[in-house]
């Protein structure tokens, strides 16, 4: 994962703009979340930093003076050389100053890494950097923003969430290497976490935990699939020549898999965040749901060939642009008099959207009962199942599978003897004939 970690970033923040883009609702729902996972993701960092080793760090005083001098004295030179010349308001300057005076010590790590440096000694090296950043700080929001936005930005607010998201996961991460380096039982403390994520997941769901475990569990298994193809293709030239080689029966595993993967983070989206709402509209009205603007725009009636219905029109919009303009139905056929509801929908790959038209609120009354539901990702339950069956069929097709005709008793006593049965000149006139019919054809 190391290696390939920068193509990892840029998949997750690709799927999080596909969300927000295409989810508006969706994203500010999890966007609860996101201190804790900004804490969880701090102490899986954390972790990798050897914590119980601090020592360590101390000892090569050449590499840590210069580490020292270049983040901590030369860095916020130039940056203050560079905040001046640019015409920036206080605020952008603000956040320009805390992003680029304290950075991310995992990103040093990673970016130690890709360009072939010495990632031991730098992670080495990371808890003394870490502690030098945090003193460093107000120090920095001093010196170069002034009393006024030092006490605007050193708030509770920032306090409890160094707390939250650098001490917390600090203590953690430093807990969980002293006691794996102790006891194998740490293992088991961490199966154990997991255990009752999943246990509190089935005994009191919430939408955070159902999406989250889902995910959690939907990119572990394409970890071990990625994983997997690495094992198979390891003896070969190269990682493309491996994958030519393995067998379509293996690429139906893989393929059924993901068809799994993509059915369950469907059906975890769409039980977990689908709205269904009732309501009661008139010509002109609207309703806002799961981001979506719902207008009615008129009623119409219709004559079928053997049914009365009547028709309305309803504009869906969104951040005031059309997405679509459906045209539920209620029917009342002739011949049985009974009313039918004939939804209409708007399907898309991230959501669909339902409309169904009821009956009128009162007598002589404008309104009408429409039931509108908006569901994500509902279509990937089926896309998965189509998915599940392509591997089915991938497998189906490979050759170690197919059958094979099999020779009776008297064919195989006389292909030992060496004689020729009569099936078996059945079979080769059958051959010859066909192999002369395309030649004919061919001539």
């Amino acid at each position: 994962m190391e290696r390939h970690q920068s193509w990892i970033y840029l998949a997750f923040i690709l799927a999080g703009l596909a969300v927000g883009i295409a989810l508006p609702d969706t994203a500010s729902r999890l966007e609860a979340g996101l201190w804790p996972l900004l804490g969880v993701l701090l102490y899986a960092t954390f972790t990798q930093v050897p914590l119980t080793h601090i020592g360590r760090g101390l000892r090569d005083w050449r590499f840590l003076a210069a580490l020292v001098l270049g983040n901590f004295v030369i860095t916020p030179l130039l940056l203050d050389a560079l905040v001046a010349l640019l015409p920036l308001s206080p605020a952008v300057q603000a956040g320009v100053l805390l992003v680029l005076l304290v950075p991310c010590t995992d990103w040093f790590i990673s970016f130690t890494h890709l360009g072939k440096g010495d990632a031991g000694r730098a992670i080495a090296a990371t808890p003394v950097l870490l502690v030098v950043q945090m003193l460093m700080l107000p120090v920095y929001l001093w010196l170069f923003l002034g009393g006024a936005w030092f006490q605007t930005v050193v708030t509770s607010q920032l306090v409890s969430a160094f707390v939250g998201l650098i001490l917390v996961p600090l203590a953690l991460a430093w807990c969980t290497e002293y006691f794996a380096e102790r006891s194998v039982a740490a293992r088991r403390w961490v199966s154990s976490l997991v255990l009752a994520a999943v246990i509190t997941y089935f005994v009191s769901p919430s939408a955070m935990l159902n999406i989250g475990v889902t995910l959690a569990v939907s990119f572990w298994v394409l970890f071990w699939m990625v994983v997997d193809f690495k094992d198979k293709t390891k003896n070969a030239p190269s990682f493309l020549q491996g994958l030519n080689k393995l067998r379509l029966s293996y690429w139906g595993q893989q393929t059924a898999h993901i068809g799994v993967i993509v059915a369950v983070i469907g059906v975890a989206f769409t039980s977990t965040l689908s709205i269904e709402r009732d309501v009661a509209l008139s010509v002109g009205e609207t309703v806002h749901v799961q981001g979506y603007d719902f207008e009615v725009t008129e009623f119409f009636e219709i004559k079928g060939s053997n049914f009365d219905a009547t028709q309305a029109q309803v504009v869906v919009s969104k951040d005031g642009r059309e997405v679509a303009k459906l045209t539920p139905e209620k029917r009342t056929y002739i011949i049985s008099t009974m009313p039918t509801t004939e939804a209409a929908i708007d399907p898309s790959l991230m959501r669909d959207v339902y409309v169904a038209l009821g009956e009128p609120i009162a007598d002589g009354s404008n309104q009408w009962a429409l039931r509108i539901y908006v569901k994500p990702l509902i279509r990937w339950i089926w896309l998965g199942a189509i998915i599940m069956a392509l591997g089915g069929l991938l497998s189906m097709l490979d050759r170690r599978y197919r059958l094979k005709t099999s020779k009776t008793p008297a064919q195989i006593a006389a292909s030992k003897s060496g004689f020729t049965t009569v099936t078996d000149l059945d079979v080769k006139s059958t051959t010859n004939n066909t192999t002369l019919i395309g030649e004919k054809q061919n001539d």
